[in-house]
């Protein structure tokens, strides 16, 4: 089968993105098990960060790490500030 529409809008918005300046910036999906249902925050928070560390393991440690939260559940937005925060 083809692309889900999530994964279109990532095909996309990747090849959108030299047009806006930014062909440096890689945008990485993951997956995310959530046994508990979309409020699972203790897997979010253990995909969020594990997204991070490959991040910055791919790209070196001056990775400049990109957080999309227009979409998800509150809880994940929640995770990816909480993220954000401590990269700070």
């Amino acid at each position: 089968p083809g692309e889900t529409k999530r994964e279109q809008f990532g095909t996309k918005l990747q090849a959108d993105l030299p047009a806006l300046g930014l062909s440096e910036l890689q945008i990485q999906r993951t997956p995310v098990d959530l046994q508990e249902g979309p409020t699972d925050l203790h897997a979010l928070y253990g995909a969020v960060w594990a997204a991070i560390r490959k991040a910055i393991r791919e790209a070196g440690s001056a990775a400049e790490v990109v957080f999309h939260c227009s979409s998800g559940t509150p809880a994940m937005q929640f995770t990816l500030i909480l993220a954000a925060q401590c990269l700070d």
